[in-house]
């Protein structure tokens, strides 16, 4: 990594998702994410979230929406990750039953916090290449060193796979055909 990457990255550290994965969640959503927990107004012109958190408003504090879809590309730092899980598992066990939520995090099977997601969601798309994210300028980043996992938690895991075994591998929790 040169020292011009490296400055970019330190002070970059908002990377939103590519718009064909996007794209494939609004799919397995019946057409529209409902609410975003972990966003921006920036990111948010992509994703087209009905209501969605900024860093200011804080995710970890405020009470979340009763939504059908929610879409989640949490903090990557150590110690809010931790945090973001926590409070996807605690809003995905109180959910209404026709609640989906999509998480994408870094493939950190070694971690704890992953160990929760693959404990307590329906389905997770193991990705079988680096997702190359937007930075906040519109750049593709180029410095992503990890895979990531794609968890779903909800009722239709079979949709889900349907969706994103494009992707790479897709276990579910439930039978699906193919």
């Amino acid at each position: 990594m040169t020292k011009l990457q490296y400055l970019i990255q330190s002070v970059d550290n908002d990377w939103y998702t590519p718009k064909k994965y996007i794209e494939s969640a609004k799919k397995v959503f019946d057409g529209e994410i409902h609410f975003d927990p972990f966003s921006c107004h920036e990111a948010n012109l992509l994703i087209q979230a009905k209501s969605y958190f900024t860093k200011n408003d804080d995710a970890f504090l405020l009470d979340w929406p009763k939504a059908k879809s929610v879409w989640c590309n949490p903090p990557y730092e150590r110690g809010l990750i931790n945090k973001s899980v926590d409070t996807v598992i605690t809003y995905a066990s109180n959910m209404d039953v026709d609640t989906q939520i999509i998480m994408v995090v870094n493939s950190s099977t070694d971690t704890s916090w992953y160990q929760k997601l693959l404990k307590h969601s329906s389905a997770m798309c193991f990705t079988n290449h680096r997702i190359k994210f937007i930075y906040a300028n519109s750049r593709a980043s180029t410095g992503n060193t990890r895979g990531q996992t794609f968890f779903y938690f909800g009722n239709d895991s079979c949709n889900f796979k349907l969706h994103f075994e494009q992707y790479g591998v897709v276990i579910s929790k439930d039978k699906c055909n193919g």
